[in-house]
C-alpha cells in the first residue's frame, strides 16, 4: 500500500542483534516518541535470508509496546485502513508503543515460496523479531511487549508464544478452536491447485469476513480490491489445527477476543483451553463480524477492549 512517509528507518540487523543506529530521528532517551501521521518503516533481517517489514507508529519504555499480527490474505494495512478504521493510529495516540508487521510472504516482506510457510516457521520469524525489538532494535527497550493478532495470525501468534514464552500477554483476536461448519463446505483444493500461493476470492471474504447487517460495503469492496495471496503451507497448518496443542503452553497473560457474528469461527469460550495461563480473559464484541477492527459497529469497542485489557496489567 502507498504512504507518504513521515521518515524512513532501517534496520537491517542478525536475528537477535539489535542494530546500534536504530533509535528514530528526534527519540530522546528520557520520553516516548510517537509519529504523527504516517509510521515509520523498519525492516527486520532474519535468519532464513528473509525480511520481515515492520510500521512503527510509536515507540515507548514505559508502557507496553503492541506488535499486531494480521490474518490471512491481509498486510499490516488492516490495522490502519482507512479513516476512522487506524487501530494502530488509536493505540499509538493512547501512549503504547505500536508496531505492525508485514508478515512474510506478504506485502513488503520477503516472498519466499509460500510452501515454505507453515506456523512452525512463521512463529520461528515472529520470534526474531520479537528478539530483535526486545533487545533495542526501535531505538528503545520496551517495558513489555504483547502481541496482538487476528485470524491466522492468532494461530501464529499462539504457537510462537506457547513455543517461546517471549512476550508479556497475547491478544487473540476472531480465532477460536472451532470452525464454523460451512466452512467445510468450500473447495479448498481449488486454492491450493493455483499454486504455492494463492487466491481466496472475493466471494470467500465477502461471507466469511464480514456479518450483515453491520458491515459497511464501502469498506468491504476496499478490503477486497487491496487483498493479499495466501501461502499455501499457512493454510495446511490451519486445517491441521497445529496451533491447537500451543494454547496450553501459553504462561502470559491472555486476552480472548472475539465477534458475535464470527462466520469463520464460533465465538465460543475457549479460556479453558490455555490452562497454563493464570490470567485469561474472555471479551465477546456484539454486532461483530470475523474482521472486528473493520465493522464500522465493532471498530471501536474493540480498541477499547483491547486498551482497557492494556491498562489493567500493564
Amino acid at each position: 500500500m502507498n504512504r507518504a512517509v513521515a521518515g524512513y528507518l532501517a534496520i537491517a540487523v542478525l536475528a537477535g542483534v539489535p542494530s546500534t543506529s536504530a533509535a528514530p530521528p528526534g527519540h530522546h532517551d528520557d520520553s516516548d516518541h510517537g509519529h504523527h501521521g504516517s509510521p515509520t518503516t523498519v525492516t527486520f533481517s532474519l535468519t532464513d535470508g528473509t525480511a520481515m517489514a515492520g510500521y512503527v507508529y510509536r515507540t515507548s519504555r514505559h508502557r507496553p509496546t503492541v506488535i499486531m499480527v494480521h490474518g490471512a490474505s491481509d498486510t499490516h494495512a488492516v490495522f490502519d485502513f482507512a479513516p476512522g478504521y487506524r487501530a494502530a493510529r488509536e493505540l499509538a495516540e493512547l501512549g503504547f508503543g505500536v508496531l505492525t508487521v508485514d508478515r512474510v510472504g506478504y506485502g513488503a516482506s520477503s516472498h519466499p515460496n509460500g510452501d515454505t510457510l507453515d506456523y512452525a516457521t512463521q512463529a520461528q520469524q515472529l520470534h526474531q523479531v520479537i528478539g530483535q525489538v526486545r533487545g533495542g532494535a526501535l531505538g528503545v527497550t520496551p517495558a513489555e511487549i504483547v502481541v496482538l493478532a487476528p485470524s491466522a495470525g492468532a494461530d501464529i501468534a499462539i504457537v510462537e508464544a506457547g513455543t517461546y514464552h517471549d512476550v508479556d500477554g497475547v491478544v487473540v483476536c476472531f480465532n477460536t478452536s472451532e470452525l464454523q461448519p460451512a466452512l467445510f463446505s468450500v473447495d479448498v483444493g481449488a486454492w491450493f491447485a493455483q499454486g504455492p500461493y494463492f487466491d481466496f476470492g472475493v466471494g470467500f471474504r465477502t461471507d466469511f469476513f464480514y456479518a450483515e447487517p453491520w458491515a459497511s460495503q464501502r469498506i468491504i469492496d476496499l478490503d477486497n480490491a487491496t487483498r493479499s495471496l495466501v501461502p499455501r503451507a499457512e493454510i495446511g497448518s490451519a486445517l491441521a489445527n497445529a496451533a491447537a496443542p500451543f494454547r496450553g503452553q501459553i504462561l502470559a497473560p491472555v486476552l480472548l477476543m472475539q465477534a458475535g457474528g464470527d462466520e469463520l469461527f464460533v465465538p465460543r469460550d475457549d479460556s479453558a483451553l490455555f490452562a497454563s495461563s493464570s490470567d485469561v480473559t474472555f471479551e465477546l464484541l456484539p454486532r461483530a463480524g470475523h474482521k472486528g477492527f473493520s465493522h464500522p459497529t465493532s471498530k471501536e469497542s474493540a480498541v477499547r477492549t483491547v486498551t482497557r485489557w492494556l491498562r489493567d496489567r500493564f
